[in-house]
């Protein structure tokens, strides 16, 4: 058992997004590039055609191609339709799905111990089980320079008996 306290989680369905950002693969445990993505990210704001406005998102994906342990990670924002990006970016579908949206006003620097809790924890007792990629929402409180404000863990669910 953890030390860290997991928020309940509130239930919210997806309608399907496009995400357009940064893309990376990194190992289960070995995950140090992400705030440098973010930070790489930043420097193609304003660059993205067709932007839904809204929070960014991480989205950790399980990529057909990847080995073991390993998993793609997308920096980036909701975008409509299929926008011709500028080199350096690419983009996620996500289908729709229903999320178990655990909210945090923590600092960024909670986000390993929080997810590693939710996964031991919260999961096997909660009669779900996940059938997706996992985002993080970072909404207009969550300040990038100093990584406070809070953000959310987004599990996408079903009943374990489905």
């Amino acid at each position: 058992m953890s030390n860290i306290t997991i928020p309940q989680p509130r239930f919210t369905d997806s309608p399907g997004m496009r995400i357009a950002g940064v893309a990376a693969r990194y190992g289960c445990n070995d995950t140090a590039g992400i705030p440098s993505q973010w930070a790489l990210f930043a420097t193609f704001v304003g660059q993205i055609p067709n932007v839904i406005d809204g929070p960014a998102w991480g989205v950790c994906a399980c990529a057909e191609d990847a080995a073991p342990g390993e998993f793609d990670y997308y920096a980036g924002v909701e975008v409509r339709g299929e926008p011709n990006l500028p080199d350096g970016l690419s983009s996620i579908v996500l289908p729709a799905h229903r999320y178990a949206a655990f909210h945090t006003g923590e600092h960024i620097s909670t986000i390993q111990p929080l997810f590693t809790a939710i996964w031991q924890e919260w999961l096997p007792a909660s009669g779900y089980r996940v059938c997706g990629d996992t985002l993080e929402r970072y909404g207009e409180e969550f300040d990038p320079h100093s990584g406070d404000g809070g953000f959310e863990l987004w599990l996408p669910v079903e009943p374990a008996d489905a």
